[in-house]
C-alpha cells in the first residue's frame, strides 16, 4: 500500500465520522471535465481555483451562515476550498471529501451536469 493510499483512506475514515447537514448547499470543486461525468445532485459547481472570482456569484446562491458541504474527487480540493471559504466569511462549511462518499452519505443520486 502506498502513502497516497494510506492518506486516502485516512481521510476517507475521517471523513465517515464528520455528520453531513442534510440541509446544506452542495458545493462540488471538481473541474469542468469532472463535471462533466456527473455531480451529486442539486449541487453548485464551482472550481476551487474559481471561488475567490466567483465569490459574488456565490454569496447570491448561499448567505454566510448557510450550511455547505464542499466536495471534490477524494477530498483533497474541499480541503482548500473549505479553508478559502471560511476566509471569506463562511461560518458552517464542511469537507465533505469526495463525490462518492458525500453521494452515499445524503442517499442522494450522482446526475448529469
Amino acid at each position: 500500500m502506498g502513502l497516497v493510499s494510506v492518506i486516502k483512506n485516512g481521510i476517507s475514515a475521517m471523513l465517515a465520522r464528520e455528520p453531513l447537514p442534510e440541509n446544506a448547499v452542495l458545493l462540488d470543486v471538481r473541474n469542468h471535465k469532472e463535471f462533466a461525468k456527473g455531480i451529486v445532485e442539486n449541487s453548485i459547481c464551482i472550481p476551487v481555483g474559481e471561488l475567490q472570482a466567483k465569490q459574488t456569484e456565490l454569496v447570491q446562491q448561499c448567505k454566510l451562515d448557510t450550511p455547505i458541504v464542499v466536495y471534490c474527487a477524494s477530498g483533497g480540493r474541499a480541503v482548500r476550498a473549505k479553508k478559502l471559504l471560511i476566509k471569506m466569511g463562511y461560518k458552517q462549511v464542511v469537507n465533505g471529501g469526495g463525490i462518492y462518499h458525500v453521494a452515499k452519505k445524503l442517499s442522494k443520486p450522482i446526475v448529469s451536469c
